[in-house]
């Protein structure tokens, strides 16, 4: 029994070491949001140039993720993990001295690629550390904290900008990484992956494997629309609160935090997938997030864009969790690879979603740039119906 308690212990310890991580490490994708009008002004470049800081981040961070899983195989999730975590605290620290915008989205690019020490490696080393009957429930809580991060990400860089200046909200950021850092590399337990490659198939060989998945690459093409539809309107949603009602960007700062109080669903989405299956979630997720995007076109009233924005991130809270379920499900066989390739085009989608919805606001309008990402949430729900989960 004492054994048996002192594991739950260490499960406990490890599942909330990683939620904090996810949550933290993620929050660097998501905090150039509200600062694109501020690069703006700062540097003298357009909003669409400015919205670089962010996208340029996504494209390194996908490219990590391609190389840090084969890698983690080799050193160990561990390691990987919290190397990747210190170099990320250096070069946050270093961008909040950056002089120009070229600096800032080199520095960007740099952050992204060692961001992506995280989040697929992180997803692996659940596989390895937790029995299946309780990955659901882990996997539920890392969601959590990557979608969280949208939120807190946001806010943090736009409470930093209200007291002091964009600067500060990277220096500050830098700090926590290096406490980040210290906590996992004492507490995180050791995982049993380090050389265990022998008589593994190749990546090649499993990536030939999972192209030939049909209902894996259909969760692909569902991982392509996650966030590009989340970041693309938050990226709109902060010009339209300032143009058409007026607000202030610490009210926007309310309206932002106020979407954690839909995200909190995905603490339960594990639980709900085990009962009626994760595929009924993500379309449901899916739906939930179209609907509350089309709602936000015909909304004239500054409460109800509140309320359809915390729906819009209910929908969320749903389909993350229930992709990744589903991931894993449908692509047992190649777990390692799949999660690579998830992580990659996750955030190819982060890359194109704010370059997307800005372009469009300022082409036409932020009603138009809602409508566009309601299509892509609803062309998904149709690719989702095709997704068959093997009986176990």
């Amino acid at each position: 029994m004492q054994y048996e308690t002192s594991e739950f212990r260490s499960e406990r310890l490890t599942t909330g070491l990683l939620f904090w991580s996810g949550l933290i490490v993620m929050s660097s994708l998501y905090m150039t949001i509200p600062l694109i009008p501020t690069f703006s002004e700062a540097f003298d470049i357009s909003a669409g140039e400015a919205a670089w800081a962010g996208s340029i981040f996504s494209v390194f961070f996908a490219a990590g993720c391609l190389l840090y899983g084969p890698l983690s195989e080799r050193v160990g999730r561990k390691r990987t993990i919290v190397t990747g975590l210190l170099v990320l605290a250096v070069v946050t620290i270093l961008l909040g001295l950056v002089p120009t915008f070229s600096a800032l989205v080199i520095g960007r690019a740099l952050q992204g690629l060692a961001a992506a020490s995280f989040s697929p490696v992180a997803l692996a080393y659940i596989g390895d550390m937790f029995a299946p009957a309780k990955r659901g429930s882990v996997i539920g809580f890392i969601s959590a904290g990557f979608l969280i991060a949208g939120i807190f990400g946001q806010t943090w860089s736009s409470a930093a900008m209200q007291a002091a200046s964009w600067h500060w909200a990277f220096l500050l950021l830098g700090i926590v990484y290096m406490l980040t850092f210290v906590l996992m590399w004492r507490l995180l337990p050791v995982d049993p992956s380090k050389g265990k490659t022998g008589g593994e198939p190749s990546f090649f060989s499993q990536l030939q494997t999972a192209t030939k998945n049909k209902s894996l690459m259909l969760c692909f093409i569902v991982t392509l629309s996650v966030l590009m539809v989340f970041v693309g309107m938050y990226s709109s949603l902060g010009q339209y609160l300032q143009g058409a009602f007026q607000l202030s960007q610490g009210d926007i700062l309310y309206v932002r935090a106020a979407g954690l109080l839909g995200i909190s669903v995905a603490f339960f989405t594990g639980k709900w997938s085990q009962r009626v299956g994760s595929p009924f979630i993500l379309r449901v997720g899916l739906g939930i997030g179209a609907l509350s995007l089309l709602l936000m076109i015909v909304t004239d009233s500054l409460w109800l864009l509140v309320t359809w924005s915390v729906l819009f991130t209910t929908g969320a809270g749903l389909i993350v969790p229930a992709i990744i379920a589903l991931i894993n499900q449908v692509g047992a066989e190649v777990r390692g690879v799949a999660t690579s390739l998830y992580t990659f085009i996750l955030f190819i989608g982060a890359s194109i979603g704010p370059v997307l919805s800005t372009a469009v606001s300022q082409a036409v309008s932020v009603e138009w740039a809602f409508g566009i990402l309601a299509l892509i949430y609803a062309a998904s729900f149709v690719t989702a119906l095709g997704i068959r989960v093997p009986k176990q």
